[in-house]
């Protein structure tokens, strides 16, 4: 079990932590100087072979209100000490807020310096602690010039720590460096509290930001030279691979399985009832996570509810945009100060540690993060294929929840016996959907082309981008490409250029249109010096113009024509023909003028004039004054 213990500076923790455990954790020397703890103290007392009570001794003085945040993180019960002469304190009501927004339930009130006050203002000094700090699990009196005043105490919280369920060791190893120091003859060490999974000795290890590469020398767990340390634990490991300089408090040591860091997620912000003012959207923050410091950016998702302030006292959906990478995962708890470190704001839950930075927070997801934070993986799973219909990707939910791969394939063998799942693949990531819902997006897109086909008896089909505009949820993308294959493989719809039809809904040119078809392109095929444009066309086939346009529109789609300039249409072959012999031309001529290309392809000037311009315009040739290169050789082969 880990106990923090908090409350304004010279109020008796350190002493409190002294007589509960024997250990002094005013360790450096300007802390016995100023008489402050100012680095974080740790202590621990063993109960049994099994069970060991750890105390997180956090400094008291407003100056160091950051160091606190950083130690009280996986704490499962908090001592708030207050001295019976001063009383709660603005720094002691502060702690209370912040051990609160981290998630922690158990509140154990320890009166200090009970020597000092007649009964009359301990009571009064009772009254005041219960109108401030309600719901306190219980309260001690203690006297520390007496040496077995805490033994009350301690009794209690041993009893407590034989209650408390096991710790879950899932997940990828993740830890929070708050210290880092060299030891002569052992080398360089990190200290922090196991956040999530096991670390080994010999394990190799990465350090985010970056992703340096470090190796487990040795492990030190409360004092103990140990061959593994697990959550919940503080520990010391000795690493090998890096630089103490490299190494800034607030990096991540983790598993070199885990998932790359984050520099933006979303997440459930609550603006304390205390805090002096409205928060604006788009507010310039710090953020506290981890034993990680850092400026940040807030942005308000709920906009059209909250408006472009979030009231004291109010929650609000949030996306949090840091400066550098974060190892944070679903849960992981923060607080929030003023961009000046004045006073706390407030703090919240990160929901989603993947954020999609190209996209808006859909209804569906938005559905997702009201969900309650503390479902566990299953459940979460099971709530976004049955109840929202969503698409899952395996990383990104393997990754919000920092799970392993076999932890997630239980999730997966327990679900699937129950329920029918459908799992895909697209660009080497894997996808999870009910079977039924990839049927009915079978369904859908069939529908869809058939629908227009029965409005369009002619064309080429449905424009893609058409289609997939009805497809906008987070991962819908993977969906649509995956089904449209496989629509396509099993032969049931075509695609080209763009557009998509049924494969009974083949594009066939009428008989009527086919004929049409036949006289323009024999007009076309006319071996001539120029290159035909439309009024010609209309002079040399007696057809009406309107029909002339409607079938050349038609083949422009369909690439069996090409439009140059206004009104000049050529054929594919006959345009490939003359984009190689312009090839064949540069390389033995780089540079060229009109006049020498006019001469050489056997065409008129403004044909060719036109033609060089439209070879301009896909990037195939290049201007400069009254000069052109071929800038792309192998764009003949490419394009057509």
């Amino acid at each position: 079990m880990i106990v923090a213990i908090a409350g304004h500076v010279d109020h008796g923790k350190t002493m409190l932590v002294k007589q509960l455990t024997g250990v002094d954790t005013d360790r450096l020397e300007e802390e016995k100087r100023r008489g402050l703890s100012i680095s974080l103290g740790f202590a621990h007392r063993e109960l049994c072979a099994d069970v060991s009570v750890g105390f997180v001794d956090v400094p008291g003085h407003k100056s160091f209100i950051n160091t606190m945040i950083a130690g009280v993180s996986s704490i499962d019960l908090a001592l708030i000490v207050i001295a019976v002469d001063d009383g709660p304190m603005p720094q002691t009501i502060e702690h209370f807020d912040i051990l609160k927004l981290l998630g922690v339930k158990d509140f154990v009130i320890v009166l200090t310096k009970i020597d000092k006050a007649d009964d009359f203002h301990r009571r009064d000094v009772l009254r005041l602690i219960k109108s401030t700090i309600p719901n306190f699990a219980d309260l001690f009196l203690i006297n520390s010039l007496k040496p077995n005043s805490g033994l009350n105490l301690w009794k209690y919280l041993s009893a407590k720590a034989k209650t408390l369920p096991d710790k879950s060791k899932q997940g990828h190893f993740r830890l929070s460096i708050d210290r880092s120091f060299l030891i002569k003859g052992i080398g360089l060490i990190v200290t922090g509290t196991v956040t999530s999974g096991i670390v080994t000795v010999g394990e190799e290890l990465r350090i985010l930001p970056g992703s340096h590469r470090v190796r487990v020398k040795q492990i030190h767990a409360f004092d103990k030279k140990v061959n593994c340390a697990h959550v919940g634990q503080r520990c010391a490991l000795n690493i090998s691979g890096i630089k103490k300089s490299q190494i800034t408090r607030g990096d991540w040591l983790v598993s070199k399985l885990f998932a790359k860091g984050t520099p933006r997620f979303d997440a459930r912000f609550t603006l304390l009832s205390s805090a002096p003012f409205s928060l604006k959207h788009r507010t310039h923050i710090k953020l506290y996570i981890g034993a990680k410091q850092q400026r940040a950016l807030l942005i308000f998702h709920d906009r059209e509810k909250h408006g472009l302030k979030l009231s004291p006292g109010s929650t609000a959906l949030v996306e949090i945009i840091t400066q550098s990478d974060l190892a944070c995962c679903r849960g992981d708890k923060f607080i929030v100060r003023d961009d000046s470190e004045s006073f706390t704001l407030g703090g919240g839950v990160v929901l989603d540690p993947a954020v999609d930075s190209t996209k808006n927070l859909t209804e569906s997801h938005r559905a997702f993060l009201s969900e309650k934070d503390d479902h566990p993986p299953e459940t979460l799973f099971s709530v976004l294929i049955l109840n929202y219909k969503q698409v899952v990707s395996v990383k990104w939910f393997k990754n919000m929840f920092n799970l392993q791969t076999e932890e997630f394939e239980r999730i997966l063998h327990s679900f699937s016996k129950k329920k029918r799942l459908f799992q895909f693949s697209w660009i080497d990531e894997e996808y999870i959907v009910l079977k039924r819902q990839w049927e009915c997006f079978e369904k859908f897109i069939q529908d869809s082309l058939y629908l227009w086909h029965k409005n369009n008896h002619v064309g080429p089909g449905i424009k893609e981008c058409d289609l997939r505009g009805q497809f906008q949820d987070r991962f819908d993308n993977a969906l649509f490409e995956s089904v449209v294959s496989q629509l396509v493989k099993t032969n049931l719809i075509e695609r080209s250029d763009g557009y998509m039809n049924l494969q009974s809904f083949r594009f066939k040119l009428d008989t009527s249109r086919n004929s049409n078809w036949s006289l323009i392109e024999n007009a076309l095929s006319v071996s001539s010096s120029q290159i035909l444009a439309f009024h010609d066309l209309c002079l040399e086939i007696n057809i009406a113009n309107d029909t002339i346009s409607d079938v050349l529109g038609k083949a422009v789609k369909e690439k069996r024509v090409y439009q140059l300039g206004g009104q000049r249409y050529i054929l594919r072959e006959r345009l490939r023909a003359l984009m190689a012999a312009t090839r064949d031309f540069a390389e033995r001529e780089p540079t060229f003028s009109i006049t020498q290309i006019k001469e050489q392809l056997g065409l008129g000037r403004n044909s060719c004039i036109d033609l060089m311009e439209y070879f301009d315009s896909i990037g195939f040739t290049r201007r400069s004054k009254d000069r052109r290169s071929v800038l792309r050789p192998r764009y003949v082969d490419r394009l057509l």
